[in-house]
């Protein structure tokens, strides 16, 4: 199964960066959502400010039953969002993508799962990233996300789940470099 992650965070800023929420799309359909409620505001750039606390809460999306998010989301621990997503990435073989993924990645085996030493033996020890995958194989870009919803996580990562099913096509029709797995 993959799973499509993205994560916003404080600022790049190396031992400072702080997770402030992470979005995963599943390859079936399912999401997940979460903000954090261990990040400073204050140590946010003004970036930040700007362009991601307005977009902290849920995002209108399909949960795959036909219901639809509401726009309140009660900020978690990390430790919280830790079994949170364990549970919801479950235990069959996982495989990881992301858009330009380093940070992402290092959120989520760092911060939300407390060192990659710790990440759960189903899940692959890396995340592949779906622009690396575009440039190797020659495929156009992708549509970029609107302005109206860009750097909110969840939003952010249905556009890589969706990013990844066109280069799956495009690379099926045109020859280009297949699946990394």
């Amino acid at each position: 199964m993959r799973f499509f992650i993205d994560c916003e965070f404080n600022a790049e800023i190396g031992p400072q960066i702080e997770l402030i929420s992470i979005g995963i799309a599943a390859e079936d359909g399912r999401n997940y959502y979460a903000v954090s409620s261990e990040f400073d505001p204050d140590k946010c750039s003004d970036w930040v400010k700007k362009h991601v606390f307005p977009k902290l809460g849920a995002p209108a999306f399909d949960n795959g039953a036909g219901e639809w998010a509401g726009s309140l989301v009660v900020p978690i621990t990390l430790l919280e969002m830790r079994a949170q997503i364990k549970e919801f990435v479950g235990m069959k073989p996982a495989q990881f993508w992301g858009y330009f993924a380093a940070w992402d990645w290092l959120l989520l085996g760092q911060h939300i799962m407390e060192g990659m030493l710790n990440l759960p033996a189903n899940w692959r020890h890396l995340c592949m990233d779906v622009k690396q995958w575009q440039i190797q194989s020659g495929a156009p870009a992708f549509a970029p996300l609107s302005r109206d919803k860009e750097h909110n996580s969840l939003n952010d990562a249905i556009w890589t789940r969706d990013y990844y099913k066109y280069l799956s096509r495009w690379t099926a029709t045109n020859g280009g470099e297949g699946d990394f797995f």
